[in-house]
């Protein structure tokens, strides 16, 4: 930008300064004349109002008297006096004191009446000084037409109670909108803005009421402040405490276990599908035979998939959709497939040792259902084996949401599933519809988040916006990229105004001095992108449901005290080796030659694909899933995969 000479700027700051100054010299002119006039008035009204007639009459006629006596011109007069009509000659009316006397007292009242006068055209003066400041500021004011309002806090609360709104969730003074917890919330910032922080104070209105909670708990900072282990139950394998979790109690039904595998072993990205689907077919086939022959255990689950070998996997999965996938004639497929199991299988080997007799078989569909259970869902994590846990707790969380569901219609009822940092987890199939279905069965769903784009990341952009769009009250904490706070500006809303514009004009000759005011219509966001990139810690913006305007507010900071311990370590007992695991799994009897020494060690990682080791066929196996080998399928009468 081109800087300005010293004398524009000096020519252009002294006009309109001087410009300013003449305007106000002439309305203070304006005003002091007509204020002088006006007093004048006043007082003249005030004097023949308050002087009694026999008093103005009598000065009247005094003081013409007086004048015309100048010139000796002399005449009669007549006079009221104590209530007669009295007539003298004007020269007796000046010589004598009692008239002289009673024409003074005209002075004395046309004083009063100027101190009345001056009081009342004071008082003007002040009211048309501040007539005249209102109407400049509303001149200069953008004006509301419609779209969404910002209030400030107390004005948000007072529209909500006139409006007989006003909920028993009250969070720092603000009431949240009566009913509105079936419609769902959205608390989205970055890290250490004060999610957590609004969280605990929801969670401790929510221990008041006496509603049901599951919470998914990363860190266990939620568990050292409300867990209450005479009620609650916490779901993590590595803590001393966990529940001894039934997973074929959870299955009722042969369709539950499919559900399970979608979210246990969920698809990322836009990775060939066949794998995971092969994976999730091969992994409900076997928990659900294990189920008809009795042996719905997870240590007989694991020792199928992950350590048996195929001459005992294909004949147990015989009969079942899964049996062609585990067939010794694909064997590189059945391999890879296995591959994949083993990835996110890992997960259930930290439930050995729950099942130990002294813990109470416990199951989120019973937890959920029987009314009975008053206590709170802690499903948690420590960032050390969150990312061991990460598939299993997916599977929990999916499994606690859609059982919702199959509760009885009940408005009045509020189970909460509150869950931050959502996308820390896979993929929760079926969540957009779970939450878009259960208000009519009392499900209130609180998510956390640090940006949109994560959950975008998991769910793909269209089913992130599907789950964005169901949360309905909103508390927007600070985003520091330009993206993210673009995005929560227009959530925000836009507003459609009258905006005041104001331009001078100045010249040579003081004629073309002049200031113009206008005003146009315009489109704007409520909410600046900046202002959401430099909010402070504690500070958010929250829109409610409905016709209500959106407020700036200040969380008050809680240092809460520890009420139980956030993680106490449980001692996972070893795994049991290969061959004792295979005897309690399937029939030895069916297990025949070993497989020419290929004892391999499948390892998977969920973003860098499949790999595999071996100790002697390492460049024989690949499973590179864009390049598939001819030889796989060399039988001509075995069944096609692809």
């Amino acid at each position: 930008m081109q800087t300005e000479s010293t004398g524009k700027l000096f020519t252009r700051g002294g006009q309109i300064a001087f410009h300013n100054l003449r305007m106000l010299f002439q309305i203070n002119k304006a005003v002091i004349k007509t204020m002088v006039f006006l007093m004048i008035v006043i007082m003249l009204v005030l004097t023949i109002y308050l002087t009694p007639n026999e008093i103005i009459k009598t000065a009247f006629e005094y003081n013409k008297a007086s004048v015309l006596g100048w010139l000796d011109n002399y005449y009669p007069v007549t006079l009221p006096i104590h209530g007669n009509m009295v007539t003298l000659n004007s020269k007796a009316l000046l010589s004598h004191p009692y008239f002289a006397m009673k024409a003074s007292l005209i002075w004395t009242s046309l004083f009063q009446s100027m101190i009345y006068a001056f009081v009342i055209t004071t008082t003007l003066s002040a009211a048309l000084v501040f007539f005249f400041i209102y109407k400049g500021k509303s001149q200069g004011k953008n004006r509301f037409l419609r779209g969404a309002r910002m209030v400030p806090v107390q004005r948000l609360v007072k529209t909500i109670k006139k409006e007989g709104m006003a909920g028993d969730l009250v969070i720092d003074g603000v009431p949240m909108v009566r009913g509105s917890e079936v419609q769902h919330f959205l608390i989205h910032g970055t890290i250490g803005t004060g999610k957590s922080q609004l969280m605990m104070k929801f969670l401790e209105r929510i221990r008041q009421r006496g509603d049901r909670v599951i919470i998914y708990d990363k860190g266990a900072s939620f568990t050292s402040h409300f867990f209450d282990e005479t009620h609650d139950v916490i779901l993590n394998p590595f803590d001393e405490r966990c529940a001894n979790w039934d997973m074929w109690g959870d299955a009722p039904r042969d369709s539950d276990f499919t559900n399970m595998a979608e979210s246990l072993i969920p698809l990322h990205g836009q990775t060939d599908p066949f794998w995971v689907d092969a994976a999730r077919t091969v992994f409900a086939s076997t928990a659900i035979k294990l189920k008809k022959e009795g042996l719905g255990t997870v240590d007989s689950l694991l020792s199928i998939l992950l350590t048996a070998d195929f001459e005992q996997l294909e004949p147990f999965l015989a009969g079942t959709p899964a049996a062609t996938l585990v067939s010794s004639r694909i064997e590189k497929t059945a391999i890879s497939i296995r591959s994949v199991i083993t990835t996110y299988l890992k997960s259930l080997q930290s439930l050995k040792g729950l099942n130990d007799g002294k813990r109470e078989r416990f199951t989120i569909r019973d937890y959920i259902l029987n009314p009975e259970h008053s206590g709170w869902l802690f499903i948690s994590s420590n960032g050390e084996q969150h990312s061991s846990l990460k598939p299993l707790i997916s599977m929990w969380l999916a499994m606690a949401s859609m059982t919702l569901l199959s509760l009885e219609e009940d408005r009045n009822r509020r189970i909460w599933f509150i869950c931050d940092e959502l996308p820390s987890l896979h993929r929760l199939p079926m969540l957009a519809e779970t939450i878009a279905e259960v208000r009519k069965f009392g499900g209130c769903f609180m998510l956390g988040m640090q940006s949109f784009s994560q959950l975008g990341k998991v769910y793909g952009r269209d089913a992130a916006s599907e789950i964005f769009d169901l949360l309905n009250t909103r508390f927007f904490f600070r985003s520091p990229s330009h993206d993210m706070a673009s995005l929560v500006a227009r959530e925000l809303g836009e507003e459609e105004i009258e905006e005041a514009t104001e331009s001078y004009s100045y010249g040579a000759n003081t004629i073309r001095d002049g200031i113009s005011v206008g005003r146009s219509k315009i489109r704007r966001n409520l909410v600046t992108y900046p202002e959401i990139m430099n909010l402070k810690d504690m500070e958010c913006f929250l829109r409610l449901p409905g016709n209500f305007p959106v407020t700036r507010m200040k969380l008050k900071f809680c240092e809460r005290q520890k009420t139980a311990c956030d993680f106490i370590e449980r001692q996972i007992p070893a795994a049991q080796s290969e061959s004792n695991s295979k005897n309690s799994a399937v029939d030895s009897a069916s297990a025949g030659d070993e497989r020419d020494n290929r004892n391999l060690r499948l390892v998977a990682n969920e973003d860098d694909g499949l790999k595999i080791n071996s100790e002697k066929c390492r460049e024989k196996y690949s499973f590179n899933q864009m390049k598939e080998e001819e030889e796989i399928m060399s039988d001509e009468e075995a069944e096609p995969i692809f």
